[in-house]
């Protein structure tokens, strides 16, 4: 996020060791989130499929294969978490 309030409190993702496997965790919304709450202008929004693409390719140029699990925490709706798993 580039608000200044959220200024380096948002993160892409996070990557925690959990009994000895490193586990990444990331976020996906609806994209209607962007007309449903405030948010700062020069904010980014994607779609959730692209934004998921970005991360895990972020994931894969800082982490490699060294990430054991990822977990996504999703608020798009079932159909929509089953599309996107595809």
């Amino acid at each position: 996020s580039n608000s200044v309030h959220l200024k380096g409190q948002i993160k892409k993702y996070i990557v925690r060791k959990v009994k000895g496997k490193t586990i990444a965790i990331l976020g996906v919304t609806t994209p209607n989130t962007v007309h449903a709450s405030y948010h700062n202008d020069s904010e980014r929004w994607y779609s959730p499929a692209y934004g998921l693409n970005l991360c895990m390719q972020s994931l894969y140029r800082n982490y490699g294969c060294k990430i054991d699990a990822v977990i996504v925490l999703s608020h798009l709706g079932i159909e929509n978490d089953t599309l996107l798993v595809q």
